[in-house]
């Protein structure tokens, strides 16, 4: 029976070419293959964007007491996962290029009491392929791609359909493998985004139910003209640039300080600052500070224990600046829910907020398993 490349390879959207049936392998376990995402879009750090930035850094050791018996402000968490594989090699007019396939999963969950439960799981299968494969670079041969890809016996005895044919640039200055991977990268995140905005719009975020979304929130302009309903949105990074930590304030001015913030002692944060961001011609402001939740003396790095947390600023709040209680308040909700860890399951477990880690586990569970999802190729 004819798998998916054979599909693909036959279909008349595709640039005639020879497969060389190389070994099919998982790129995150057999292959080291970083992906950043780099800070040019950034046009530079500005002062203090909370109300009171006379003190650094801050200690919350007083508000973790006084919300001891208080419930916890978040109620939603969602993250993204990803597993990209290579399945083989083929050459176009005379090169050599890798086709590799994705399965990306988007796990939203919400607390009920002491509870979690699942609110949703999404499920993306995707194809990745170099943009010299296809005939026309015009969206409707990319639609009669997927189309024939999605006839083939294989997928239709299984019931799945893949989701979208991702193309990679040959321009950059990286690896094909880099580049095939982080085309899924770049898909799981706009899946993500569509998730969070799928929860604004149904009105489900407010004061006393915020959303934390693993990593950053910088999404397009446009997103954020959902009103105040982005303001319960809070994006919560495990991992961050030491080299972009703009923390220390001298004569209105902000320095790079990363030695403040791996110094920060338990319950301590650093003071909030604003980034502006342009996107789509427009300006977006961000609040962003860190917050350490354990000791790093059993860490693996200086910033094990560690997040960064980033908030979109409301227009009255880039003119009076992002009330220094609230996020003192936000802060210490994050520290309570450090607890307990996934210590021993997780290298990251000094990172790790438990709801978030079972927001995670939900995601890379519901995968189709690797034997399954490469032999449909």
């Amino acid at each position: 029976m004819n798998g998916i490349l054979d599909e693909l390879m036959s279909s008349t959207a595709i640039v005639r070419g020879q497969r060389f049936l190389s070994n099919s392998f998982c790129f995150d376990e057999e292959l080291n293959v970083e992906t950043t995402i780099e800070d040019g879009t950034k046009d530079g750090w500005l002062a203090c964007a909370e109300t009171d930035c006379s003190k650094a850094p801050r200690d919350l050791s007083r508000w973790l007491s006084k919300l001891s018996s208080t419930p916890s402000c978040f109620r939603y968490f969602l993250d993204g996962s990803r597993r990209v594989f290579k399945l083989d090699d083929v050459e176009f007019d005379g090169k050599i290029y890798p086709i590799a396939a994705g399965q990306i999963g988007i796990g939203c969950c919400r607390r009920e009491g002491r509870e979690l439960a699942k609110e949703f799981f999404e499920r993306g299968l995707v194809v990745v392929l170099p943009n010299c494969a296809l005939k026309h670079q015009r969206e409707y041969i990319r639609a009669e791609l997927l189309k024939d890809i999605n006839a083939s016996a294989t997928l239709t005895r299984h019931r799945l359909t893949i989701d979208k044919v991702l193309l990679y640039n040959l321009d950059a200055d990286l690896s094909f493998e880099a580049k095939a991977i982080a085309a899924v990268q770049n898909y799981m995140l706009e899946r993500e985004r569509l998730a969070v905005m799928k929860l604004i719009e149904q009105r489900k975020l407010r004061k006393g139910a915020y959303l934390i979304k693993d990593g950053s929130i910088e999404y397009r302009a446009d997103d954020y003209h959902a009103g105040d309903k982005f303001n319960w949105v809070l994006g919560v990074a495990k991992t961050f640039n030491a080299s972009r930590c703009y923390v220390r304030l001298d004569r209105n001015r902000l320095y790079v300080d990363p030695m403040l913030v791996a110094r920060l002692n338990r319950f301590e944060r650093t003071n909030a600052y604003r980034y502006p961001m342009r996107v789509s011609d427009r300006e977006i402001n961000f609040c962003v500070w860190y917050v350490r939740l354990h000791e790093n003396r059993f860490a693996r790095n200086a910033f094990d224990g560690v997040l960064k947390v980033e908030k979109l600023m409301t227009p009255s709040e880039v003119k009076a600046g992002v009330d220094s209680e609230r996020i003192d308040l936000i802060s210490a909700h994050l520290m309570r829910e450090r607890n307990p860890v996934c210590y021993g399951a997780d290298r990251r477990w000094a990172d790790h907020i438990y709801p978030m880690f079972v927001t995670e586990q939900l995601a890379k569970s519901n995968y189709i398993s690797d034997r399954l999802f490469l032999k449909l190729f």
